[in-house]
């Protein structure tokens, strides 16, 4: 049968198309499918023991960090600053002003204390 001869009729070419658009289906599943089977979906499937257990140690580190920034505000060198800052700001003021700052900071003081034994100062 000669090629000239079996494509002259219409329907030989609505197959050929119709064969074609089906050949490139199946290609195009066949190509999705041994992706998905390669490198999986995306999604990793974690065991949830596992996931359990690192978000429990995140959360030791977090409060271990939290207590050793706590610690480290504790040095001498940190304390001794803090003192040196509060002399440097005391010094330049008269009677009036250390008193108004140690009023304050005893506002402060008991607002805190009463504050941390449950009992509201504006009562």
């Amino acid at each position: 049968m000669e090629l000239k001869t079996m494509f002259k009729s219409r329907w030989r070419w609505w197959a050929l198309l119709i064969a074609a658009i089906l050949l490139l289906a199946a290609g195009f599943y066949l190509w999705r499918w041994g992706r998905a089977r390669i490198y999986g979906t995306g999604v990793p499937d974690l065991p949830r023991d596992e996931m359990t257990a690192v978000d429990n140690v995140t959360e030791k580190l977090k409060s271990v960090i939290e207590m050793a920034q706590v610690e480290r505000s504790k040095l001498p060198e940190v304390v001794k600053g803090a003192k040196d800052d509060i002399r440097r700001d005391v010094a330049g003021l008269g009677d009036n002003g250390i008193a108004g700052r140690w009023n304050g900071l005893l506002g402060r003081y008991r607002e805190d204390r009463a504050a941390a034994e449950g009992v509201r100062s504006d009562d």
